[in-house]
């Protein structure tokens, strides 16, 4: 009736447009977490009632620059998706402008995602106290960042030749039950001496106090892992390592899974399958299309075996 007679969109709460954006598609964990934050932030505001004024506050409060860019640009893209919805469904005339932060996501050269033997030992005696035992139980298990956060106390069978770490079910529903090598073991042993609580969470805060949740997570290690990387860095400059360095300033909390993947394969000949069951995949092809960055067998064979750097005048070489 608002429309037919005055023509103008029909009321309509911001919760429910994000409702309906959510239910069009599977998105992932981040576009679900901001979609949600954006309908708590607007929670019974109309659609229609949505101007730059109430945009620019609420993103400049929860976003303030130059911290927390590229999150705020991931925001703020969500949000006009979901604008770019209520217009073709009618429930909006148009979008309202606001003064979006334009990002660029800084690449440096392209790199094998693979450290070189004793470089994430080096990266963990860089790191402080309450980082050590994550980076370690990441690096031998290949277990993502959240994955390995939600671990507790008693997820974990600490000694040497028989450890066992236990991840809990996640996003796929799916727990797995994985061999934790000796290094993570006597790192997680240290780690526990430290600590005088009672908190039932395996890790904690540099202050001692458990996560507060998981939307936290990447943001609270983030400054930690970037510290001890810069530490690793002047080290490897130190020692005479100058390309590694330049390859490790580039490292993310993300790479310890892609070396896991990439040790697998060139060192152990591990083919997609048995990766992806070792590194808790679901998606084989997924592994051998993001992870595992070799070519086939077949073609780093035939590509060593090419007639290259003949003299003039030598018979032609047939396969």
């Amino acid at each position: 009736m608002d429309r037919i007679l005055y023509n103008r969109p029909p009321p309509r709460p911001m919760e429910d447009l994000v409702s309906d954006y959510l239910a069009r598609y599977d998105y992932s964990y981040t576009v679900k977490r901001a979609a949600k934050e954006l309908a708590r932030a607007f929670e019974g505001i109309l659609v229609a009632d949505l101007d730059r004024d109430r945009i620019e506050a609420f993103l400049n409060k929860r976003f303030p620059l130059p911290h927390l860019r590229a999150s705020r640009w991931r925001t703020e893209t969500i949000l006009h998706a979901m604008l770019t919805l209520a217009v073709r469904e009618r429930s909006l005339y148009r979008i309202p402008y606001w003064t979006r932060f334009h990002y660029k996501r800084v690449k440096g050269a392209l790199a094998m995602k693979q450290f070189h033997p004793g470089e994430v030992e080096l990266l963990i005696e860089c790191a402080d106290y309450h980082l050590k035992p994550i980076i370690a139980v990441m690096y031998v298990t290949g277990a993502g960042l959240r994955q390995t956060m939600m671990l507790q106390r008693e997820h974990v069978i600490l000694g040497r030749g028989q450890g066992l770490v236990i991840f809990p079910a996640a996003r796929n529903c799916k727990s797995y039950v994985r061999p934790l090598h000796d290094y993570a073991v006597d790192q997680i042993c240290l780690w526990l001496l430290r600590r005088h609580d009672d908190h039932p969470q395996l890790f904690l805060t540099q202050v001692g106090k458990p996560y507060s949740g998981n939307a936290k997570i990447g943001g609270k290690l983030g400054a930690a892992f970037l510290m001890a990387r810069e530490r690793c860095v002047a080290e490897l400059v130190r020692r005479g390592y100058r390309e590694r360095a330049e390859v490790m300033a580039q490292a993310t909390p993300r790479w310890l899974r892609y070396n896991f993947a990439n040790t697998l394969r060139r060192v152990y000949g591990m083919d997609a399958r048995g990766i992806a069951d070792a590194g808790m995949w679901e998606d084989v092809a997924n592994v051998q299309r993001t992870y595992v960055a070799s070519v086939p067998e077949i073609i780093e064979h035939q590509v060593r075996k090419l007639p290259l750097g003949q003299k003039l005048g030598d018979p032609p070489i047939t396969v």
